[in-house]
């Protein structure tokens, strides 16, 4: 197995043994026939990750974006999660994706905390 190959495999057994099953979802916005928008948040997938509380440490990219990260979650580098989906647990609390990276072996997704009605 290569090296890549192998860090992917070891994410997996990770979370198998570590994870927790989140629901990943996204913002999809429909309009009537007299152009009314309409948002409703449809899940994506379901998925096993690491959620882990953050400081609300800042973070900047090499493009110089600033955001704030209350949270981040370890995933399957598959996963195919995008800025501005939303991330929830079991008991339907949920955070804001802010920032994705891709490591060798898995995707580190940084979570903002938002109000229900954002």
């Amino acid at each position: 197995m290569t090296s890549l190959a192998q860090r992917r495999q070891d994410t997996l057994d990770f979370l198998t043994e570590h994870g927790e099953t989140l629901t990943l979802k996204r913002r999809l916005t429909t309009y009537d026939d007299e152009g009314n928008p309409t948002t409703t948040w449809t899940t994506v997938a379901t998925f096993s990750g690491d959620w882990q509380p953050r400081s609300g440490d800042l973070y900047a990219d090499e493009a110089g974006l600033r955001v704030e990260s209350d949270a981040q979650i370890v995933a399957s580098y598959d996963l195919s999660v995008k800025a501005d989906d939303r991330v929830y647990k079991a008991d339907g609390s949920f955070e804001k994706v802010n920032h994705i990276l891709k490591e060798g072996g898995h995707i580190m997704i940084r979570l903002t905390s938002i109000e229900e009605g954002s």
